[in-house]
């Protein structure tokens, strides 16, 4: 997928500032987060952390760093997986009760909340890297979900270790687009990390993929080379539903 992703890049250069068509309604989730947790509302609108005096970016400053995010920021990239995330419920209701889908939804909601404090360019490549996005957006969601509601501790340690682990699969599925085939061993050892959550994690990645190919703000073109990338991240939905183990 990293190929595919360079190929879209040299498409999106001109319209990557173009962000005109952007999201202008917040998801309900959003608006409650927004409301309830202030550790949520710093992060994502940004601004002195009043604990450290810490200036935070946050999510809606951030601008992502690879071509085929479309020049939106983390919180628009959020929001997309909040709406993709809403087919894969909708995909799977049969099989999801009010609890399941709210830890989904959470976990959408969730997932980048620690883009905006690992944000980093490189002065020399211009590259922009999130490095430990996911573990310090782990924390940061364990502290959101005690301010948002009272979760028991048995929810607030699954949100946190599904927010730390929400790019393992991805990772695994980048792979197999370069060519690489993912042995059994790593594969035994992710699944017995993610327990019981492997599915939610399967399931988050197929959204996170899915907001790439049909996000509300994607600019609306055709030709050889957005449908050369956006068949290869259906492939890689594909791939999601295979990456099981036997």
């Amino acid at each position: 997928m990293k190929l595919l992703f360079e190929n879209w890049r040299k498409f999106l250069k001109e319209s990557a500032n173009d962000v005109s068509g952007v999201i202008q309604a917040e998801e309900e989730l959003i608006v409650q987060l927004l409301s309830t947790s202030k550790t949520f509302e710093l992060h994502w609108n940004g601004g002195v952390d009043p604990e450290t005096g810490e200036e935070i970016l946050g999510m809606k400053n951030s601008l992502e760093g690879t071509a085929h995010h479309h020049g939106e920021t983390s919180a628009q990239h959020t929001l997309n997986v909040v709406d993709a995330m809403d087919d894969i419920i909708d995909e799977y209701k049969d099989e999801l009760d009010d609890a399941a889908q709210k830890k989904y939804k959470l976990l959408a909601a969730l997932h980048d909340i620690g883009k905006g404090i690992t944000r980093g360019v490189d002065p020399e490549t211009e590259k922009v890297s999130f490095r430990g996005h996911a573990s310090r957006g782990a924390e940061l969601a364990e502290k959101i979900l005690d301010e948002y509601e009272d979760l028991n501790e048995s929810d607030r340690i699954t949100m946190k270790k599904l927010v730390k682990m929400h790019m393992q699969v991805l990772f695994m599925i980048n792979k197999i687009a370069a060519g690489e085939k993912i042995k059994p061993k790593p594969l035994e050892r992710f699944a017995t990390k993610a327990g019981d959550e492997m599915e939610t994690l399967l399931r988050f990645t197929k959204a996170n993929l899915k907001a790439l190919i049909d996000p509300a703000d994607a600019p609306n073109v055709s030709g050889r080379e957005w449908e050369s990338f956006k068949g290869g991240v259906e492939a890689s939905i594909k791939e999601v539903d295979q990456l099981k183990l036997d």
